[in-house]
């Protein structure tokens, strides 16, 4: 569970089957117990729902993109996807886990931009958005994944202002730096 509500803060970390155990009942029953309790609000992490095969596989197919649809949120367990998935796959690319680091970047970049139909987007030539991350290539190899850490991202550039700088973030400049935009052309 990653967030419950207040009433539910004891089963935060817990995955269903854990709080199942401690209630006495069948994972599903707790399930919906826990639905219950959080009034339908709560939040659950997927976790471990990959391998090591199951990455280092998809990570080499060309149609694979790298994505997350995670966020930081104000109370709860946190999803490390938020912090780290991209570090994850350029820490693989440098250790030759993944692809080269030019095609990682790619996959996050440019390949997304044009698979979405993102006008401006991916790309660092005139007339494109200045959307642009630093890193640094030995603390990305040092780095220790799924621990809420943006390990080896220095500077993070959104629209060309500066929402991440020696690893804090900007606060005020990153409250108007996104802009909403439509997909597809």
């Amino acid at each position: 569970m990653a967030y419950l509500g207040e009433n539910g803060v004891k089963y935060e970390g817990m995955r269903v089957s854990e709080a199942a155990r401690e209630l006495g009942t069948s994972p599903l029953d707790a399930y919906i117990m826990l639905c219950d309790l959080s009034k339908n609000a709560g939040r659950i992490n997927q976790y471990r729902y990959s391998t090591e095969e199951i990455i280092q596989k998809l990570s080499r197919e060309p149609n694979v993109l790298y994505m997350t649809d995670a966020w930081i949120e104000k109370k709860g367990v946190q999803n490390p996807a938020a912090y780290d998935c991209f570090p994850k796959f350029l820490k693989r690319a440098l250790e030759g886990r993944g692809e080269s680091m030019p095609l990682a970047i790619r996959k996050m970049s440019g390949a997304v931009a044009d698979r979405f139909m993102l006008a401006d987007r991916g790309y660092l030539r005139p007339g494109c958005y200045a959307d642009v991350t630093v890193f640094d290539e030995a603390a990305l190899r040092a780095g220790k994944p799924n621990l809420f850490d943006a390990f080896g991202v220095t500077g993070v550039f959104i629209n060309g202002k500066e929402v991440l700088k020696d690893s804090i973030a900007q606060e005020q400049a990153l409250r108007f730096a996104g802009k909403a935009m439509r997909a597809g052309r």
